[in-house]
C-alpha cells in the first residue's frame, strides 16, 4: 500500500486528484484546508491511499 499527497498549486488539489483517480484505484484518507495568514491565502491538502 502506498500513499500520495496532493496540494494546491498551479491547479487545485481536487483537480489533481480527479486526474490521478482516472488511472488509479484510490481512497481519500485525509483532507485539510490551511490558511496562511502572512500571505492571506488558503491551501488545500489531500492524502489518498493508492490501492493499485
Amino acid at each position: 500500500m502506498r500513499y500520495r499527497e496532493f496540494w494546491d498549486g498551479q491547479i487545485t488539489a481536487a483537480q489533481q486528484l480527479d486526474e490521478f483517480a482516472k488511472d488509479h484505484d484510490c481512497k481519500v484518507v485525509g483532507y485539510q484546508v490551511v490558511r496562511y495568514e502572512q500571505i492571506n491565502e488558503e491551501r488545500t491538502y489531500i492524502l489518498v491511499e493508492v490501492k493499485k
